[in-house]
């Protein structure tokens, strides 16, 4: 389940998956702005790895944030979670981020016990002054 809740994360900052998978529940407003995206395998299955190509420009430099993931399998929250974004995204990229287009390439190996079913989810991520960044409501099938 920990590299479904990394996936779902990946989704997010690095904005991850095709439209069938995800959609912007965010606003014009947002402080990131979605130019492409591509996942391998399309649609993720359960027990392959996950390759997600994000393209996307950030509009303001960011020093600090929040990620808040919800993900629900069926109607049971399975992850309800408030996390640092900076600690989140380390792996990736370091903050600060300097505003600015940016391409990352991210995999991540799903594990094959995945619970087949629906998975639905919102992850919300905050600037330093809890501004909104995006937001992406998943909605996935396994």
């Amino acid at each position: 389940m920990n590299s479904l809740v990394l996936a779902a994360l990946l989704c997010i900052f690095l904005v991850g998956a095709t439209a069938d998978v995800w959609k912007s529940c965010g606003s014009g407003s947002d402080h990131v702005k979605i130019n492409s995206v591509t996942i391998t395998p399309d649609p993720p299955k359960k027990g392959q790895s996950l390759s997600i190509t994000a393209n996307v420009t950030l509009d303001e430099q960011l020093t600090a944030g929040t990620l808040h993931v919800e993900l629900k399998y069926s109607i049971i929250t399975v992850l309800n979670k408030t996390l640092d974004l900076c600690d989140t995204i380390q792996p990736y990229q370091a903050c600060p981020i300097a505003a600015g287009n940016y391409q990352r390439t991210v995999s991540e190996d799903l594990p094959s016990d995945i619970p087949a079913g629906h998975y639905t989810g919102q992850v919300k991520v905050l600037d330093q002054a809890s501004a909104e960044l995006a937001c992406i409501a998943l909605d996935l099938e396994f």
